[in-house]
């Protein structure tokens, strides 16, 4: 085998490894704006560029041809952040039930009336 022949088989592998980085690259960026597996597959063609920047700016550009599909909801203006409890940890439990007990264990064993 010649070192020609070598030579033009590890250019084809090394850019065939090029263009499966960039496709990733696409792929990730278009998953980054809130397109659907379906949408990507479907509009990966028309993205340009091999660069950060040029794949960018043409996501960009289909963006405002083609929206990303909304798969949330828009929380309602009145929903507040969860309320968490005072024994949401397993220390916080303990504490709380001596204290609990604390008031409490004079009372046990008396007549409540």
């Amino acid at each position: 085998m010649d070192y020609t022949e070598k030579i033009a088989e590890l250019d084809a592998r090394l850019e065939e490894m090029r263009t499966d980085k960039v496709t990733q690259a696409k792929r990730q960026a278009m998953a980054a704006r809130n397109y659907n597996d379906d949408q990507i597959e479907r509009y990966l063609s028309h993205i340009e560029g091999a660069t950060a920047d040029e794949i960018s700016a043409s996501i960009t550009q289909l963006a405002e041809s083609i929206p990303p599909q909304v798969t949330y909801v828009d929380p309602p203006l009145g929903n507040t952040a969860r309320q968490t409890t005072t024994s949401s940890t397993p220390e916080r439990r303990a504490q709380a039930g001596k204290r609990a007990f604390e008031r409490i264990k004079d009372k046990i064993g008396r007549p409540l009336f």
